[in-house]
């Protein structure tokens, strides 16, 4: 039969493993805090200026200038809905 350890000698060993846990874990903290420091995150671009109308068939943007009343991409003709009018942006 194997010899079993006593209950001392396995605290012991768990405080140990416990120890050398924390310690990485401190290691880990300071160097994360290093790259955060290095690495500034930028917040996304917000869109410049306002948004141009879109095609409610095919959300494709509607050219500016455009003098006919059908999509350049998909033919839906805008005399089939009412004009959009547009909104304060958010």
């Amino acid at each position: 039969m194997a010899a079993r350890r006593s209950n001392d000698d396995e605290g012991r060993e768990l405080r140990v493993r416990v120890t050398e846990l924390e310690a990485r874990v401190r290691w880990l903290e300071q160097k994360l805090k290093k790259v955060a420091f290095a690495v500034k995150v930028k917040p996304d671009p917000s869109p410049k200026g306002p948004q141009r109308p879109r095609c409610p068939s095919c959300f494709g943007e509607v050219p500016k200038g455009q003098r006919e009343r059908v999509c350049l991409y998909c033919g839906f003709s805008f005399d089939v809905v009412a004009p959009i009018k547009a909104r304060r942006p958010r």
